[in-house]
């Protein structure tokens, strides 16, 4: 007996991007009009149907992850669960 297959998707943009310098993370500058973490959405959402979305994010980035939601296509931002906060570091 087969099982349909469920595939979850977990995108990690809790990063702070300190090489890159600037004041702003560097998934929520702007290029072509729209926050680097909406491309990164919007090609992995369109890749596969997963039955669950999840971004982490930093605790101090809620205003700004959710002004990026507002660039997504609708289909995308349909797919996106609520976002996780990431820990301190990556370790």
């Amino acid at each position: 007996m087969s099982y349909p297959l469920k595939v979850s998707l977990l995108v990690l943009a809790a990063g702070r991007g300190t090489r890159l310098g600037g004041e702003e993370p560097k998934q929520y500058r702007i290029c072509a009009g729209r926050p680097v973490l909406c491309y990164t959405l919007e090609a992995l959402t369109a890749a596969h149907d997963f039955c669950k979305v999840t971004v982490v994010i930093h605790a101090d980035d809620r205003e700004r992850y959710e002004r990026a939601l507002t660039f997504l296509s609708p289909r995308c931002a349909a797919a996106i669960g609520p976002p996780t906060l990431g820990a301190e570091t990556r370790q």
